[in-house]
């Protein structure tokens, strides 16, 4: 239920693509590109029970595993099972952020990969691509996927720190401009004075 209203949330803008509303027949994902089938998620009639499933195990499942691993997992699962017409990508990621948010990662800068899935979309679409191979097989190893995902917090980690050091050696410069631009109107102003006294 919750991921439907999150789901109608998102897509709520676009009645025509159901939204909130499970699909009603087979889903096939197309690379751009070369418009052939990269990924065919499961029978429409199987997806009101994968989906329960993945909530069971949310709630009750692998409770001792690292927080950012469940939560990658969280994102591929979903996304395979893929049970909406339209907005599978965007509900997984929100899935993620969601399982970090329930585990107080709430910043987010370190709860969304989003901003470092925009600069490497190409390699996360790849991923998924070998991580699921054609159709829906959650037997196989999710090992590479798991990795990528931890790359991804790791390097938005590591962009957010290096763009807060750049920020404070900006705001230093600023700092010393303020300064000098103050010294230059304090002498102007006293030069000023000066020239007053004069005439």
């Amino acid at each position: 239920m919750l991921l439907s209203a999150l789901h109608f949330m998102m897509l709520g803008h676009r009645l025509t693509m159901s939204p909130g509303r499970y699909r009603p027949g087979a889903i096939f994902v197309h690379n751009s590109q070369t418009r052939t089938v990269v990924y065919e998620g499961p029978d429409a009639a199987a997806v009101p029970a994968l989906v329960d499933e993945l909530l069971d195990w949310l709630n009750n499942g692998d409770l001792d595993a690292p927080v950012f691993v469940r939560a990658a997992m969280a994102h591929l699962n979903l996304v395979r099972i893929h049970p909406w017409r339209d907005g599978n990508g965007r509900m997984s990621r929100c899935l993620q952020t969601l399982v970090l948010a329930r585990h107080g990662v709430l910043s987010g800068e370190f709860s969304s990969i989003e901003e470092w899935l925009g600069r490497n979309t190409e390699e996360y679409y790849l991923v998924l691509a070998l991580t699921g191979q054609g159709a829906w097989h959650p037997e196989r190893s999710a090992q590479v996927w798991v990795r990528f995902c931890l790359k991804a917090h790791h390097q938005q980690a590591a962009t957010l720190i290096r763009r807060n050091e750049e920020y404070s050696r900006l705001f230093e410069r600023v700092l010393v401009m303020i300064e000098a631009a103050k010294n230059a109107l304090q002498a102007l102003s006293c030069q000023l004075q000066a020239f007053l006294m004069a005439s």
